[in-house]
């Protein structure tokens, strides 16, 4: 019972010490996002989507790849 005291303590201890820097980052965030140019997030996203379409392109031209088949 006893550790399971200091597992609970211990455990609001680091949700104290982690909400205290997100909620300053918070308030600095929102007024750096309206600093952002529009569109960014869209051109963010289409990277992603991108980069996730290349990976499984190469991914399934490797599965695909058969040895000494060279398309003669």
């Amino acid at each position: 019972m006893r550790k399971l005291t200091h597992l609970l303590l211990a455990l609001a201890l680091c949700g104290l010490l982690t909400a205290a820097p997100l909620a300053a980052q918070e308030a600095e965030a929102s007024a750096a996002a309206e600093a952002t140019p529009p569109g960014i997030s869209t051109l963010v996203l289409l990277m992603g989507l991108g980069a996730v379409v290349v990976v499984g392109g190469i991914w399934l031209a490797r599965d695909n790849f058969k040895p000494g088949d060279e398309g003669e």
